[in-house]
């Protein structure tokens, strides 16, 4: 004799199928607004970096916010990097990004 004998309608199935799918999207939102921040995190210590008293703003955020800052920044660098270099090679064709490199090259 099966564990329950009762017959499981369609309706239940859905029920537990909506409440799954609720909590995938909400775990989908929650991971999309945490990208979102660490873009957010690399691109004001990549503009703050860029700065000469980079070294001791950073050190006094992280003192004064309990977080270690460089610690994140070691983490998410390549993986910054990477996202930029996506970003790049999606919107721009190989000789797009080589005349793209000789213009920087003139400003620098």
């Amino acid at each position: 004799m099966p564990c329950n004998s009762e017959p499981r309608s369609v309706s239940f199935f859905k029920k537990h199928y909506d409440t799954l799918n609720t909590h995938q999207k909400e775990t989908d939102e929650l991971l999309n607004k945490n990208q979102y921040l660490e873009a957010c995190l690399c691109a004001l210590i990549r503009e703050v970096c860029t700065h000469p008293i980079a070294e001791r703003l950073i050190n006094d955020a992280s003192i004064n916010g309990k977080v270690d800052i460089p610690a994140f920044w070691e983490k998410y660098k390549s993986k910054d990097n990477m996202r930029l270099l996506d970003s790049i090679t999606k919107n721009y064709s190989k000789h797009e990004i080589t005349l793209l490199k000789e213009i920087i090259k003139g400003i620098e």
